[in-house]
């Protein structure tokens, strides 16, 4: 939301934020409220405290626009209904940001992918399997497929093609993709650097392929040397130190990093072994810096790597992954030269959509 919030900055575009936390990081151009304290958003109770300091803000700045950021967009969090019913009665046009599909229409749509083989037929299947809910259920589907229609919002704004094809089966509302944009956090050299491993990882939950990693590691050869990030879920190396015992001392795994180019530069290649995405930034990040990316093929993922990264199949077994990662490990050259030509490609749409998001909401 701030990359979104700078790019439409820069066009002219007046930006404000009101946000839940009370050191937000600053963004040019974008006029930030900051919460007096940190807002719990899975706690109803901590996010009530908070939202007569939205009210305040929308009273005094009286935006046209707002966009609700997840995870306030999500049906968990039924709790931010407040939010809408302020934004509403004071007349603004609400959009609601979609970042992942439901888990249901995920397991629906893998269920598809395991009977085909392929992601365009998966993808129809799912599409007729929403179509038939939407014709017996009609608007009680948004609660039940989780899209952020169950709030009752004017238009959506999707993170990718993938995401945006599930979330209004009744075509109720206007939508448009935008594919977060890249900023600039990530230029420049590192404040501070890491030893050189082989590969690394980040978030290695179930969902985002933790017992996939974990088995390739298992399977490594011994001479090779992984690093994990947990990232910003304070479990996610509960359930994997176990699923990697053995092997532990191949694997350096760190808690939080303080610069993210640090991470990437000290890895050889990013392996991105998740089981659905709603889109795949942690890729594009790693390809910013030149680091060669080995992406499992999900269609959310292929939106941000396309032929920049080494692709698995998504039923890949660890042996495939292991063959993959041995021809980049061995020649690395090719795969830098192929992430850098995604970032170009990147960068350029990038422009397209931020003006094209500008225009769709001054028709909105």
């Amino acid at each position: 939301m701030q990359r979104i919030g700078r790019a439409l900055a820069a066009l002219g575009v007046p930006v404000a934020a009101c946000v839940g936390i009370a050191q937000p990081e600053p963004a040019v151009g974008v006029e930030i409220k900051a919460g007096p304290r940190d807002v719990d958003p899975d706690d109803p109770t901590s996010c009530a405290t908070w939202y007569p300091e939205v009210e305040r803000w929308v009273q005094a700045w009286r935006p046209t626009h707002v966009l609700v950021n997840a995870p306030f967009s999500r049906v968990s969090h039924s709790h931010a209904e407040p939010v809408y019913a302020l934004l509403r009665r004071q007349g603004c046009r609400i959009g609601a940001v979609h970042l992942d599909l439901d888990r249901g229409v995920v397991e629906g749509l893998a269920e598809a992918y395991a009977a085909t083989g392929d992601w365009k037929q998966a993808a129809a299947a799912g599409e007729h399997r929403l179509a038939e809910m939407a014709t017996t259920v009609g608007a009680t589907i948004f609660g039940e497929i989780g899209s952020p229609l169950f709030f009752d919002c004017d238009f959506v704004v999707s993170c990718s093609s993938w995401s945006d094809r599930f979330v209004d089966p009744l075509g109720r509302v206007p939508r448009i993709v935008l594919h977060p944009p890249m900023g600039d956090a990530l230029a420049g050299s590192p404040t501070e650097r890491m030893a050189p491993v082989d590969f690394g990882f980040v978030n290695p939950r179930p969902h985002k392929g933790g017992r996939s990693l974990a088995e390739i590691i298992r399977r490594a050869p011994a001479s090779w040397r992984f690093r994990g990030l947990e990232g910003g879920h304070g479990s996610a190396f509960l359930r994997f130190l176990q699923d990697i015992k053995g092997a532990e001392s191949r694997v350096d795994l760190i808690r939080r990093v303080g610069d993210m180019r640090g991470f990437y530069d000290g890895i050889g290649a990013l392996l991105m072994a998740s089981l659905y995405e709603g889109y795949g930034m942690v890729a594009v990040e790693a390809m910013i810096r030149g680091t060669p990316v080995i992406a499992r093929d999900y269609p959310a993922i292929r939106e941000a790597v396309g032929d920049g990264a080494a692709i698995v199949r998504f039923d890949a077994t660890a042996a495939d992954w292991l063959s993959a990662m041995a021809e980049i490990r061995e020649n690395p050259g090719p795969w830098q030269q192929a992430a850098a030509s995604r970032v170009a490609e990147l960068a350029e749409r990038e422009v397209a959509e931020i003006q094209g998001f500008r225009s769709f909401l001054s028709e909105i």
